[in-house]
C-alpha cells in the first residue's frame, strides 16, 4: 500500500531456512498508507523454530512529532503480534529487524515495543536490542543527518532467543557494515557519510542513505563455548 510501491521482503538460503508460514500485517489508522509488517516463521536447519517480523516504518519527511504516532501505530502493529506470540509460544525465539525511523530512546521502541537492554536477568518475552558493533573508527549509527549519525536500523531478540542453548542470539551481537565502498567523504559536515543514490534528484550512483546492520546466529555449545556455526539470518 505505500505510494512509492515499496515493500519489506525476505531473502534467504533454502540450504538453512525454510519458511512454514508468512503473511503481511496491514498498519492501520494512519493518514497515508505505508509498508506492511512482514511476518514469516520457518525452520533454521531444518531444526530450528524461527519467528522473523521485518520492518520498514513511516519516515520523518514529514518532521519528527508530526510523523511519531505514524511509527507509534506500527509498533502497536508489531505489539499484537508479539503479544499474540507470547501466549501460544511463550519461549519463541524471535527477531524483530529493519528500519525503524526511530532511537532506541524514542517512545514507539522505549515503550510500545518495550526493548530493553539485556542484562544477567532475562525474560523470554521480552525484546532486547542486541548492541552496537562498528568496525570503523568514523562511523557511529547507521545514517546521518546533519552531521549527526543517527541509529534508526535495529534488529531485537526475544530472551528465549538470546537463553536458548540450542540456536542463540548473543547479546551484543548486532553489527553495522561499513565497508569503504558504502560510504564517501561529507564535504559539508566532515568525516564520511554513506554513499546514497540519489541525493535529492540527482542520481549519484551509490547504494543507500542507510547502512545495512547485520547479527550472527550460533547453534549449540553455548554453555561451554561462544563459538559455533553461523546459520542465514
Amino acid at each position: 500500500p505505500d505510494e512509492r510501491g515499496i515493500d519489506v521482503a525476505l531473502l534467504y538460503l533454502p540450504s538453512g531456512f525454510s519458511p512454514m508460514e508468512w503473511r503481511y500485517l496491514p498498519v492501520g489508522g494512519l493518514p497515508e498508507p505505508t509498508r506492511d509488517i512482514l511476518y514469516v516463521r520457518g525452520l533454521a536447519m531444518n531444526r530450528d523454530t524461527l519467528h522473523l517480523v521485518i520492518c520498514h516504518w513511516p519516515s520523518r519527511w514529514e518532521g519528527i512529532l508530526e510523523s511519531l504516532p505514524e511509527r507509534m501505530e506500527a509498533a502497536r502493529t508489531v505489539r499484537g503480534l508479539l503479544d499474540s506470540l507470547a501466549r501460544t509460544s511463550p519461549k519463541a525465539r524471535i527477531l524483530v529487524a529493519g528500519d525503524m525511523n526511530d532511537e532506541l530512546s524514542d517512545i514507539s521502541l522505549s515503550s510500545i515495543l518495550r526493548v530493553q537492554n539485556p542484562g544477567t536477568v532475562l525474560s523470554d518475552t521480552i525484546l532486547y536490542h542486541t548492541g552496537k558493533r562498528v568496525q570503523t573508527a568514523d562511523v557511529y549509527g547507521t545514517l546521518k543527518y546533519r552531521g549527526r549519525w543517527c541509529e534508526y536500523d535495529h534488529i531485537f531478540a526475544s530472551g528465549s532467543f538470546i537463553m536458548d542453548s540450542n540456536l542463540f542470539v548473543k547479546s551484543a551481537g548486532k553489527g553495522i557494515y561499513a565497508p569503504d565502498f558504502l560510504l564517501e567523504k561529507d564535504p559539508v559536515w566532515l568525516g564520511r557519510r554513506p554513499f546514497r543514490t540519489y541525493r535529492g534528484f540527482k542520481y549519484t550512483g551509490g547504494f543507500s542513505d542507510h547502512l545495512p546492520v547485520y547479527i550472527d546466529i550460533w547453534r549449540g555449545g553455548r554453555l561451554k563455548s561462544r563459538q559455533g556455526n553461523r546459520v542465514p539470518e
